[in-house]
C-alpha cells in the first residue's frame, strides 16, 4: 500500500513568470535629421516568460523598428525654433509589452541639418544709373537648402547710392559706389556709377490747337536726349482766363481768345498756340409740329444761343426728301406721310415732325402688324393677326369692315363690322382671329368711306414658318 500512494505523486507544472514593467533608456533623445539611434528596452522581471515589444511613433516622419529610431522628414520641410535650433519636429516612441500592455516612452526632437552658404552671386556686376533711377538686384544663394538664406545688403556710399533690404538700389548723385549682398559669412558685390545726362531739346506734338469752351486735350512733350537724366515737364499758361494747363499737359479751355502753353525741360523750352471758341449751346425752332398738305410750304426759323458763339451756321436736313424737302429752314411738302426736318448748329440740333396728309383717298393705307399662328398639312388652323389702318388724308374717315381672304384661292372669310372712324394723321389696330375654316395666305381687306364714297385698302401676312400642330 506505502509503494502505490509513492506512485500516485505527479510532477508539479512550472509557474509562468508575468511582465511587470517596462523601462526604456534613453527616455529623451534629440537627433539631427538623418542620424539614427537605438533606444534600449528593460523589461522587468529580468525572468518574464515573454519579452515580445510593440513599438510605435507618434510622428508618422518619425520612425522606429525594434528600438531603432529614424527619420524620414521630405527635403525642404518647414522647420520650427526649439531651443534656438531650427527644428523638424518632436514625436513620443511607445514600447509596449505584450504580455499585460505595460507602456513606457521616449521623446525624441528631430533638428535640421544645418547647411552653410557656400556662394552668393548678384544679377549685375556693374550698374550705370541716371540720377533718380533705381533698380532691383537679385541675389542668389547657393546652396538651395542653405539653412540661413538671409541676403543683408549695404552700400559703400549713401551720398552715391543707396540699397534697401529688398536689394533695390537708388541712384542719389553723380559718383561711384559699391552695393555689398551678404548671406552666411559669404559675399557678392555690385560697381554703381550714377552719371547726370543733361537735357538738350524739347518738343510738343501740336504747335497750335483750337478748343471750344471747356474741351480739353492732353499736350505730349518729347524730352532728348532720350537717357537725359532729368526728364521732367514744367507746365505753365500766359493766359489762364483763357486757358490753363496741369503737370501732366492737360490743357482745359475758359473763355475765348488766345494762350499760350509753355513747356519747359532743363535749360529749354516750347510753346503751343491755343486758340479757345465758345461753341453753340442750344438750336431751338419756331415749330417743333407740323401738319401741312402736299404742295404746301412753311418757314422753320432757328435761334442759335449763345449769341457770342463762334460760329451759329445752321444746316438743315429731311429724315425723307420724298415726303418733305427743307432748303434753308423753308420746308415743302412733297408726299402724304412722315418726316423729321433736323436744324444742326454745331454738335446741338432741334428736330420739327412734319406729316404731309394729301387730299386724295390714297394717303389711307393698311398695314401688317405681326402676330402667329398655327397650321396643319399646310393650313392655317387658328391664331391672331394685327393690322392697322393709316389715314394721311385731309378728311376723317370711317374704317367699315374689314374681310380676311385667302390671298391663294381668293376665298373670303365672314366679314367683320369695325365702324371705327379715324381723323387725318391717325391710326387704328385691330387683332383678326383667323376663321376655323382656315386661310392659307392671309389678307386683310379693309373698306372705308371718304367723302361719302366707300374705299377699300389692304395688307397681306405670307406665313414663313408654320408652328406644326402636336398630334
Amino acid at each position: 500500500m506505502a509503494l502505490l500512494a509513492a506512485c500516485d505523486k505527479r510532477p508539479e507544472t512550472p509557474e509562468t513568470i508575468a511582465v511587470t514593467g517596462i523601462t526604456l533608456n534613453p527616455t529623451s533623445v534629440e537627433l539631427t535629421e538623418g542620424e539614427s539611434v537605438t533606444i534600449l528596452a528593460t523589461i522587468s522581471p529580468d525572468n518574464a516568460a515573454n519579452k515580445q515589444i510593440q513599438w510605435s511613433s507618434s510622428n508618422p516622419d518619425i520612425l522606429v523598428s525594434n528600438g531603432t529610431v529614424t527619420t524620414s522628414f521630405k527635403p525642404g520641410a518647414a522647420t520650427t525654433t526649439i531651443g534656438g535650433r531650427p527644428a523638424l519636429g518632436q514625436g513620443t516612441i511607445t514600447a509596449t509589452t505584450e504580455d499585460g500592455g505595460k507602456k513606457a516612452t521616449c521623446e525624441v526632437t528631430v533638428f535640421a541639418k544645418t547647411i552653410a552658404v557656400t556662394s552668393i552671386s548678384l544679377s549685375a556686376d556693374y550698374l550705370f544709373l541716371d540720377k533718380g533711377q533705381s533698380y532691383t538686384l537679385e541675389a542668389t544663394v547657393i546652396p538651395d537648402n542653405a539653412s540661413d538664406k538671409t541676403v543683408q545688403w549695404t552700400t559703400s556710399d549713401e551720398t552715391i547710392a543707396t540699397v534697401d533690404q529688398n536689394g533695390t538700389v537708388n541712384a542719389i548723385n553723380s559718383g561711384n559706389a559699391t552695393i555689398t549682398a551678404s548671406a552666411g559669412g559669404v559675399s557678392a558685390s555690385c560697381a554703381v556709377t550714377v552719371v547726370f545726362i543733361p537735357v538738350s531739346s524739347i518738343f510738343l506734338d501740336k504747335n497750335s490747337v483750337t478748343l471750344e469752351k471747356g474741351e480739353t486735350i492732353t499736350l505730349t512733350a518729347t524730352v532728348s536726349p532720350e537717357e537725359a537724366t532729368d526728364k521732367t515737364v514744367r507746365w505753365t499758361s500766359n493766359d489762364t482766363s483763357v486757358a490753363t494747363v496741369d503737370q501732366n499737359g492737360l490743357v482745359t479751355a475758359v473763355n475765348s481768345g488766345i494762350a499760350s502753353i509753355r513747356a519747359v525741360a532743363g535749360d529749354y523750352a516750347t510753346s503751343c498756340k491755343v486758340s479757345v471758341i465758345v461753341p453753340v449751346a442750344s438750336v431751338s425752332l419756331n415749330h417743333t409740329e407740323l401738319t401741312l398738305r402736299t404742295g404746301e410750304t412753311a418757314l422753320l426759323e432757328a435761334a442759335v444761343l449763345p449769341e457770342d458763339a463762334t460760329d451759329k451756321t445752321v444746316v438743315w436736313d429731311s429724315s425723307d426728301p420724298n415726303v418733305v424737302t427743307v432748303d434753308g429752314g423753308r420746308i415743302t411738302a412733297v408726299n402724304f406721310g412722315t418726316a423729321v426736318i433736323t436744324a444742326q448748329a454745331g454738335y446741338q440740333l432741334e428736330n420739327c415732325f412734319v406729316t404731309v396728309l394729301t387730299d386724295s383717298p390714297e394717303g389711307v393705307t393698311a398695314n401688317y402688324l405681326g402676330g402667329e399662328v398655327s397650321a396643319d398639312d399646310g393650313f392655317v388652323q387658328s391664331g391672331r393677326l394685327g393690322f392697322s389702318v393709316t389715314n394721311m388724308s385731309t378728311e376723317t374717315i370711317t374704317v367699315k369692315t374689314v374681310q380676311l381672304f385667302d390671298g391663294n384661292s381668293g376665298n373670303g372669310a365672314d366679314i367683320l363690322s369695325l365702324d371705327k372712324d379715324i381723323a387725318p394723321g391717325l391710326s387704328q389696330e385691330w387683332g383678326i382671329d383667323i376663321p376655323a375654316a382656315g386661310i392659307h395666305w392671309p389678307v386683310a381687306v379693309f373698306t372705308y368711306t371718304y367723302r361719302g364714297e366707300e374705299h377699300t385698302c389692304s395688307a397681306e401676312y405670307r406665313i414663313i414658318q408654320i408652328k406644326s400642330k402636336r398630334r
